[in-house]
């Protein structure tokens, strides 16, 4: 894997994500995503293989939206991630972030 992400999560093997996103288009203004046609949320092993596609749960407020997953047999380290959202005809994608799964520590 090559180059920094611009955002970071971290979260311990086994713990549950919870994420919050927000959705705009290239003006910045919300999207409606109870009115999008494709919704979703990749992430990946660092070789490019799929480890998960949670799904993405509008929530009350335009453009925000829910991500919970479990993180059990997701593998340690950084995994590039994206979210998308097409709406309209138009297809959306994020920047791509990393979650850090780290390794818990036993006593």
């Amino acid at each position: 894997m090559s180059g920094a992400f611009p955002y970071l999560l971290r979260l311990k093997q086994g713990a549950t994500l919870s994420l919050d996103l927000f959705f705009s288009d290239d003006n910045g203004a919300p999207i409606d995503l109870t009115q999008a046609s494709s919704l979703g949320l990749l992430i990946c092993d660092p070789f490019g293989n799929q480890v998960a596609t949670p799904a993405i749960t509008p929530a009350g407020e335009t453009g925000w939206a829910t991500v919970v997953a479990a993180t059990a047999g997701w593998p340690y380290g950084a995994l590039p991630c994206q979210a998308s959202v097409t709406a309209g005809g138009i297809t959306q994608i994020s920047d791509t972030f990393a979650i850090i799964i780290e390794r818990g520590v036993a006593a």
